[in-house]
């Protein structure tokens, strides 16, 4: 994780925002049958590598709201309101664990690299 200013770190938010939103925009031209969720894990990677843990878990919370509500206004494929949301808690649990594998993997290579600067 970068130790920034939180001026820098709203920056930052505000481009991987960005990049959901463009991830976004393309999902809803491609039609309701192609998904592009798994796309979103991207941006919702780099904010946890960069920003930490808890903008990870922001922006997976904000792109599953942006989801459902892109699902609701321009049609999803599922026939039944359930199982539209039993998709969203999946897709939710799926970008949460995915952070906290980037958050663990972020946490293992700061640890690496202070060892290896620690050596003579």
């Amino acid at each position: 994780m970068m130790k920034t200013s939180w001026l820098q770190k709203l920056d930052a938010l505000l481009i991987y925002l960005l990049a959901g939103a463009v991830i976004l925009t393309v999902d809803i031209h491609l039609g309701k049958q192609i998904s592009l969720w798994a796309v979103l894990l991207l941006p919702i990677g780099l904010a946890t590598w960069n920003l930490g843990r808890a903008y990870g878990v922001v922006l997976a919370v904000a792109g599953v709201a942006a989801l459902l509500v892109q699902a609701l206004v321009w049609g999803s494929p599922f026939q039944e309101l359930r199982f539209l949301l039993l998709a969203m808690v999946w897709q939710l649990l799926v970008m949460l664990a995915f952070v906290w594998l980037v958050d663990q993997l972020c946490g293992r290579e700061m640890e690496r690299a202070r060892v290896l600067l620690k050596r003579p």
